[in-house]
């Protein structure tokens, strides 16, 4: 029987699904905090709930309020914990089907290896950070890609205007990740229409923004990251750890401490990356490929490398903008290299790794839900874990069951009153 596109789809989605609904915990660092964003949100206009005083509404529209907004609507019918499973679930699969349609779309072709890359993908740096806006923007960003590249200039004003905006309430970074092909198709095909066209569909998202701009007054802050670290700092830093966020095991110590097999695979891995990007990039310019797939690559590459590390909020902002080029650079290899032997043992090899760091995932977050788990809590186990403690954020679980007011990110919709780590109520 002859597997296709279709049954590995259902194939990787369930073993998501079965992942996400398995375990009570999950070991992603900033989920607790935004189901419990979706929690506030829910209390405060659902239940005329607003903890005291405590917690208020900002008066600008932020851009990634998406997971407070649809966690909470969630949380009508469902319990928090399960809203925010579901908000999670429905990010991978956006991610996923997102995924699957850039990769198919840039090669004109559905072959299964782009099924187990966009399985692989899924659990990327930022599903372990627990970044719910990010992820689910970068699945609408994705999806946008696609449209986009597919329809061009023919692209309806309304489902651009869609894309654009639903990016940015999701987040900006999501945003400037469906603004790279765009631009790229704005070079490459220099049509007028098209121009005005994303230019019309950009404007309600710029309104917004520029509200959020001078009412938070983004323009007083620094573009040095914490500590003083300026930008040249931590350009190589930069250059050499941007392939961590689509690497494999990168990150298992989250859930395993560090082992021998986490360096034999991430090494190999980080230098298959960058030795693609390389090849590509000097191909490029060498032949003066301005193609739509080179330009694309070209622009990602640009921004992956010489976005600030500090830009608003948004730390390490190159690092938003890997996907899209480890996508590029997997396109590439497979047009490259276009004999069918060498793409199924490309396929199997990628199905091989990205199903036994799944196996990796499940043991580790099987084996810290057995532990007592604020025991893990403290600045010992944050530090062996290289400061990415998956349940730093463990007590927001607590506080969601005992509908406590705690201090959330600023970032987000919520406002609160007192100081950072002030609980109200005497807690």
């Amino acid at each position: 029987m002859k597997i296709k596109p279709f049954h590995l789809h259902i194939f990787f989605l369930s073993l998501i699904a079965v992942y996400i609904f398995s375990f009570h915990y999950l070991p992603l660092q900033d989920f607790p905090q935004w189901i419990y964003h979706g929690h506030v949100f829910n209390q405060m206009v659902f239940h005329g709930n607003d903890f005291g005083g405590y917690f208020s509404f900002h008066h600008y529209i932020p851009p990634n309020a998406s997971a407070t907004v649809l966690i909470g609507l969630l949380e009508l019918p469902f319990s928090p914990m399960i809203a925010g499973k579901l908000f999670l679930f429905i990010s991978m699969i956006l991610l996923y089907a997102g995924s699957w349609r850039v990769l198919t779309t840039l090669a004109r072709s559905d072959h299964l290896l782009f099924a187990v890359i966009s399985f692989s993908c899924c659990f990327n740096l930022f599903f372990y950070g627990g970044f719910l806006n990010f992820l689910f923007g970068l699945g609408i960003a994705l999806l946008g890609i696609s449209y986009i590249l597919d329809k061009r200039s023919n692209a309806a004003l309304y489902l651009l205007m869609f894309f654009f905006l639903l990016c940015y309430l999701s987040h900006f970074a999501s945003l400037l990740v469906l603004m790279v092909p765009v631009l790229s198709l704005i070079l490459c095909d220099r049509n007028p229409k098209f121009v005005r066209k994303v230019l019309l569909a950009l404007l309600p998202s710029l309104v917004i923004f520029i509200h959020y701009y001078f009412t938070k007054d983004l323009a007083t802050l620094s573009p040095e990251g914490p500590g003083g670290q300026n930008y040249f700092y931590s350009l190589w830093g930069a250059i050499s750890h941007f392939p961590s966020t689509v690497m494999p095991f990168h990150r298992i110590r989250s859930v395993l401490e560090s082992s021998l097999l986490e360096y034999l695979t991430n090494y190999p891995f980080a230098l298959f990356f960058i030795a693609g990007v390389m090849i590509f990039v000097v191909r490029a310019l060498i032949k003066r490929d301005f193609s739509l797939l080179s330009t694309i690559g070209l622009i990602t590459t640009v921004l992956v490398i010489f976005s600030p590390t500090y830009l608003g909020g948004l730390f390490s902002i190159g690092q938003r903008f890997v996907i899209l080029l480890w996508f590029v650079v997997v396109v590439y290899y497979f047009l490259q290299f276009p004999a069918p032997g060498l793409h199924l043992l490309e396929t199997v090899a990628a199905g091989f790794v990205a199903l036994f760091s799944f196996v990796m995932l499940w043991y580790g977050t099987a084996l810290l839900n057995g532990m007592d788990i604020p025991a893990h809590t403290d600045s010992r186990t944050h530090d062996a874990r290289g400061g990415s403690n998956p349940f730093e954020h463990f007590h927001f679980y607590n506080d969601i069951e005992h509908n406590n007011g705690v201090p959330v990110f600023h970032s987000g919709l919520l406002d609160y009153k007192g100081a950072q780590n002030e609980k109200p109520f005497d807690q």
